[in-house]
């Protein structure tokens, strides 16, 4: 209760709040101008992506010892879009692992979207468990490496996420 208090006072959940939410809309518009048939499956992925960031930067965060206050208010709008757009990807990447007879659009809409290829599975030959473990673990790499909080090594977090975003992902599915 006491830490809920500090966060507030502190202003790491207006920092949070604002900054993510405009990272969030932006997306979200860029989503909209895409015309695509993808564009429901973007929308769904950016929710996911939302619920995995909030796992990892909000006040309410897991492992919040790791992370201090005063760093998750120093991100900027910047780190937290990049931050999206890798959760995105690894979203986008699971759905063209798990079902590829529907490639294009996905793939075309993260291009017109962020302007870049999703970051595929290195090994094309992998099995569909290995290859979904390669896309979780170097998708969040990705994700953390501009984050200097985020980007040390932390089996217990990593741990933690791979199955909050299995967890998201199928919810998505449903």
């Amino acid at each position: 209760m006491i830490k809920k208090i500090i966060d507030i006072v502190s202003g790491t959940y207006a920092h949070w709040n604002q900054t993510n939410n405009e990272a969030v809309n932006i997306i979200y518009k860029g989503i909209d101008k895409i015309d695509s048939d993808g564009t429901d499956l973007f929308k769904k992925f950016l929710a996911c992506s939302n619920i995995i960031s909030e796992k990892l930067l909000s006040p309410d965060r897991i492992q919040p010892e790791k992370i201090k206050r005063s760093e998750i208010k120093k991100i900027p709008l910047s780190d937290f879009l990049i931050l999206h757009k890798r959760l995105i990807n690894i979203f986008a990447s699971l759905h063209l692992q798990l079902n590829p007879t529907y490639p294009v659009p996905i793939q075309k809409g993260y291009v017109l979207l962020f302007n870049e290829e999703i970051l595929l599975p290195s090994h094309s030959t992998l099995k569909n468990d290995e290859a979904i473990k390669e896309i979780i673990y170097d998708g969040l790499k990705a994700a953390f490496a501009h984050l200097p909080s985020l980007n040390k090594v932390d089996p217990s977090r990593d741990y933690i996420l791979f199955t909050d975003v299995i967890t998201t992902y199928r919810a998505i599915q449903l």
